[in-house]
């Protein structure tokens, strides 16, 4: 189609009202490729234009909301070697590392970085690109085969993020509020790598579900073996233990993980039987005897 209006008279080089271009439109098709994208360039089309002049120029490579991902690489790729910027100028959620980032693109992500995409951008008191992490996270429509490891995408992710200056914590709080949550051992280390401390307090959203009797405050301030207690995960609490964590640290309300985790499931039932998850716990020695 847009060889065809091309031929017939349109204006490859011409920005419109709303900043997109031939590249732009091209670079959102998924039958996009690169000898359409040469054949625009030979024909006037630009992958960076004055910002004085169109101050709201979408950038080509923002286009890529792509759902096939070695097309999207390869068109990024195409794009920034021939001068396109990694960053939008427009200060916009939807450009280019948003989109690798919610698609939880790692090799993506990685060459917008290597390209020096600003991951600070777009910042403000609540959001970060962290937060588009954990959104393509809990989404099911991003995973194209069984091979995909979601838990291990995020972990790289939050790791190429964290090393190139993401906040790791909420601004709107003196709370180290956690932005996004921890899904698994390799995903905290990211954070570790880059400068939480196992005995911190920390603060995160706190659980949908909260026992009778307990406060949903509760479940929502602690070290990080405090939140570990609480996920349902005796794998990722054995990590947090052999991390180094300390068994005893008390939350603002003086409980320790422990007790944390008693307060949580010691009246939950399991197929009408009280939940295995405390013995387990106990197996792997959360419990400060």
């Amino acid at each position: 189609m847009i060889r065809l209006l091309v031929k017939h008279g349109a204006d490859p080089s011409f920005v419109s009202l709303s900043g997109k271009n031939a590249l732009d439109c091209a670079a959102q098709s998924g039958s996009v490729d690169e000898d359409l994208l040469q054949w625009l360039m030979d024909r006037g089309a630009k992958v960076t234009v004055s910002q004085d002049e169109y101050p709201r120029f979408w950038h080509p490579v923002d286009g890529l909301h792509l759902t096939d991902r070695g097309k999207s690489y390869g068109v990024a790729k195409w794009l920034l070697e021939r001068g396109a910027s990694a960053s939008s100028s427009r200060g916009t959620r939807s450009d280019a590392i948003t989109s690798a980032v919610c698609h939880l693109n790692v090799e993506l992500l990685e060459l917008l970085l290597a390209y020096g995409a600003d991951v600070r951008r777009c910042d403000d008191e609540y959001w970060t690109l962290l937060y588009e992490a954990n959104n393509g996270y809990k989404r099911d429509d991003i995973l194209p085969c069984e091979t995909r490891n979601k838990d291990n995408e995020l972990a790289e992710i939050t790791r190429l993020l964290l090393n190139a200056g993401a906040r790791m914590f909420r601004d709107d709080s003196r709370e180290n509020n956690l932005i996004l949550p921890i899904v698994s051992g390799k995903h905290l280390q990211a954070y570790l790598d880059n400068g939480m401390q196992l005995n911190q307090t920390l603060g995160w959203e706190p659980e949908k579900w909260c026992p009778p009797g307990t406060s949903i405050h509760d479940t929502q301030y602690g070290t990080i073996l405090h939140y570990a207690a609480q996920k349902h995960d005796v794998n990722f609490v054995k990590y947090v233990l052999d991390a180094g964590a300390s068994r005893l640290a008390t939350n603002p309300y003086g409980q320790t993980p422990w007790k944390v985790a008693v307060r949580m499931f010691g009246s939950r039932l399991v197929d009408g039987k009280p939940d295995p998850i405390l013995e387990e716990y106990h197996a792997i020695g959360l419990c400060p005897e």
